[in-house]
């Protein structure tokens, strides 16, 4: 039984990490946007330049331990690790959860989201596994073997990493992945929301003085005195809230791109102050490709400056929503008939 509990421990640690490690692999940029988020929630603002290299050490760390586990190299200083490893990550996420509250701890990336409760509460259950596995296993000389497979374990991660980050993750978390219908996404969840919406009107009573709510539906506000009126909205699920393509007037154009059905080319641009040489060749390829009524261009940046560059539509998207569309700091998305049929970074194009 001892060795039974023993192996299910190991099995069960390893999988956890080896699963953690390589859904911040396959998507290392997406990784680095919940660095930002923890380094911003502890003043170190210093570092967030070097956030993708902490979220692609993270992915390393992980599934190279995970993997030592599952093989059984090392494994007492793996299991010292993991035990270090875990100790300091329960008392993030403990802080996480309490007096410096961030959202989603990022810790699966975004294949699963966790509550830093949640977070904490999957630490405090691995932490002692990580001790028993620590205090039980045996010492144990490294063989050429064991070298061998460390190596290995070491080098998959990196290259997951520099792949997902030249090109796009291997696997899409986000909602705008590919074979997703933008358009009855992005329409059913605000027709959901507009339905959801209640109209609330404030009055006062004209002789006492009372104040009260009633719904626009109610007719009893009619012999009271309106003070103020709001909308308060339903509890409804919104991964696409933030989707809103902006012209230079501030008006919002996501609806009329999304009724298009001809197939059309969302090229994602950034930040205009990225455009080198290579970025450029990608983007006069792109143009070369499709004609001028069939592109437009979203960018985070100067809007202003890349129309007047490249003589195409050009809408203002919130900088996070456009990170979730586009991984790459300029890439494109075709979109035909509001499906989402294919997404390229710039050397792809």
């Amino acid at each position: 039984m001892r060795n039974i509990a023993l192996v299910a421990v190991r099995w069960l640690l390893g999988a956890v990490f080896l699963f953690s490690g390589v859904v911040k692999a396959v998507d290392p940029v997406g990784t680095s946007v919940f660095v930002e988020k923890y380094l911003a929630a502890y003043s170190l603002e210093i570092f967030i330049p070097a956030a993708i290299y902490i979220a692609i050490a993270l992915a390393v760390v992980e599934m190279v331990l995970g993997a030592l586990l599952v093989m059984r190299v090392a494994e007492r200083y793996v299991a010292i690790v993991l035990t270090l490893f875990l100790s300091v990550f329960t008392i993030i996420t403990l802080l996480s959860a309490t007096v410096l509250p961030i959202g989603d701890c990022g810790c699966f990336g975004d294949a699963v989201r966790l509550t830093p409760w949640g977070t904490f509460l999957k630490n405090v259950v691995l932490l002692p596994m990580a001790v028993v596995l620590w205090r039980i296993s045996a010492k144990k000389c490294l063989t050429m073997r064991d070298v061998v497979l460390a190596g290995f374990a070491i080098a998959l991660p990196l290259a997951l990493s520099v792949y997902s980050l030249r090109h796009l993750p291997l696997i899409d978390f986000m909602p705008y992945r590919v074979s997703v219908n933008l358009r009855d996404e992005v329409m059913g969840e605000r027709l959901a929301a507009r339905a959801s919406e209640r109209h609330v009107i404030i009055c006062r009573h004209p002789e006492t003085g009372e104040l009260r709510e009633f719904s626009a539906e109610d007719d009893a506000w009619y012999e009271w005195d309106i003070v103020d009126t709001r909308v308060e909205m339903g509890d409804t699920e919104e991964r696409f809230s933030d989707f809103r393509l902006y012209d230079a007037e501030g008006d919002d154009y996501s609806e009329t791109i999304l009724a298009r059905s001809e197939r059309m080319a969302w090229l994602c641009v950034r930040d205009d102050r990225l455009l080198d040489d290579e970025r450029l060749a990608a983007i006069n390829r792109l143009l070369a490709l499709y004609p001028n009524e069939y592109v437009i261009l979203l960018t985070s940046g100067d809007r202003d400056a890349l129309h007047m560059r490249f003589g195409v539509d050009c809408y203002s998207v919130d900088a996070m929503t456009l990170r979730s569309m586009m991984r790459s700091d300029v890439g494109v998305i075709v979109v035909e008939d509001g499906v989402i049929i294919e997404k390229l970074s710039f050397r792809d194009i």
